[in-house]
């Protein structure tokens, strides 16, 4: 009986008997999940760059350039938001471009950049209630 289970012991040792170098299985294994470990935190980063970062470096480009652009690339921006707010693709983000051109052409009139500012807060409020 004492033989049997020194026996045992031996082969419970053996079996959980650290290896190295590992077996190609468990090295496999482990490189998969650094490159996927790696992936995800591409991703990661990518996605915060994109959702974060570059809508307000496209902004700031945008507030640049405008002011230079000729009349025939502003109908187009309009149509660009007005075809934007149709589909529902970020809403808030074309409607400040659009109220920022309205803006800049009526800016001699004050009283007209605070309608619009108050205008595109009405207009945010109507589509989130109809939505």
């Amino acid at each position: 009986m004492a033989f049997f289970w020194l026996s045992s012991q031996n082969d419970i040792q053996r079996s959980f008997k650290f290896q190295w170098p590992p077996s190609s299985t468990l090295l496999y294994f482990l490189i998969f999940m650094l490159i996927f470990f790696i992936i995800c935190l591409c991703l990661f980063l990518i996605l915060t760059f994109w959702f974060t970062i570059l809508p307000r470096v496209s902004e700031l480009i945008f507030l640049l350039v405008l002011p230079c652009l000729p009349p025939v690339y502003i109908v187009s921006l309009f149509l660009l938001c007005y075809f934007t707010v149709t589909f529902h693709i970020h809403l808030n983000y074309y409607y400040q471009i659009l109220f920022y051109i309205i803006g800049l052409y009526f800016q001699k009139k004050y009283y007209v950049t605070i309608v619009i500012k108050y205008y595109n807060i009405y207009l945010h409020t109507l589509y989130f209630y109809c939505k």
